[in-house]
């Protein structure tokens, strides 16, 4: 059975409301009541009784409830199982390539590993359709990547925002560009997390009318999560972050917009491994410290 729809099965049993799972969950009430009768059309009986002020549990809700609870404790025991009889366990940090990894989140990886050398760690740079198959087989235990990426992820996460990275017009050097007016020029854009070609292509119609940039074409690349990547071969524009890849760069202009990417650190809701919530903890007492 699908995850999401038991979390918002368990969630309404407990709140007995649509709506504070919708706000518990960060998911819309329609999306809530859509995973709770997908849920009950794959079992064949409803699973709580709606009135207009409150839900209430069915027989056959009441009982789904106490075997999706038998459930959780008894993968829970068996996930401890494991965690008690593997050493050194194995925490798993990905990010997204279209923001790739601020010095700073790399510098705390390393000092994480030195603090903590019984965890190993294993370090993954996704584009956007490796980070949908690395969610779907709950391969990543952290993700850090953008609040806009974050909002299209096929998982539940805690998202937590621990920082801002300002957003370039990006070009190649071999081409004499006038920022005030880059209409002539091709503008080639990706999103991580945007799955729908059609969605990027929606979202970078609307990057392109803020700026007032009129392009003769727009070019979506499926699943490459670095856009600046694509810029010195196509000689066109992008926008995007300052991303290690450009760090060393000569081949680059980067025009700044004033505007910013807010960088979200994300953990699945449905996973309780000590060892990324230890993770989480040292990340943000270090960023309280450097504040």
């Amino acid at each position: 059975m699908n995850q999401l729809g038991i979390l918002c099965f368990t969630s309404v049993a407990r709140t007995r409301s649509f709506s504070a799972t919708a706000r518990e969950l960060r998911i819309s009430q329609q999306a809530v009541s859509k995973h709770i009768r997908t849920l009950e059309e794959k079992l064949g009986f409803p699973l709580f009784l709606r009135s207009y002020q409150t839900v209430h549990l069915t027989k056959g809700g009441e009982r789904m409830l106490v075997y999706f609870e038998q459930q959780e404790q008894l993968l829970n025991e068996v996930q401890e199982h494991f965690r008690s009889n593997r050493n050194p366990s194995l925490l798993r940090i990905a990010w997204s390539q279209w923001l790739g990894a601020p010095a700073w989140f790399r510098q705390i990886i390393v000092d994480f590993g030195t603090a903590h050398p019984s965890v190993r760690l294993a370090i993954y740079d996704l584009n956007a359709e490796e980070i949908s198959t690395a969610l779907q087989n709950e391969e990543v235990d952290i993700l850090l990547t953008t609040q806009y990426a974050a909002d299209y992820l096929p998982v539940l996460w805690n998202r937590t925002p621990i920082g801002r990275e300002p957003i370039f017009l990006l070009g190649s050097k071999y081409v004499d560009y006038d920022f005030d007016d880059c209409s002539p020029f091709p503008f080639f854009a990706t999103y991580a997390g945007e799955f729908s070609e059609q969605g990027v292509l929606d979202r970078v119609q609307k990057e392109c009318e803020r700026f007032n940039i009129n392009p003769k074409s727009i070019e979506i690349c499926p699943n490459m999560g670095s856009v600046c990547l694509n810029v010195l071969s196509r000689c066109g524009l992008a926008l995007g972050l300052r991303i290690p890849p450009l760090v060393h760069s000569n081949e680059f202009i980067l025009h700044p917009t004033g505007r910013y990417a807010s960088v979200v650190l994300c953990r699945p809701l449905h996973q309780k491994r000590e060892d990324a919530v230890l993770f989480e903890q040292f990340l943000f007492n270090r960023l309280e410290v450097a504040q």
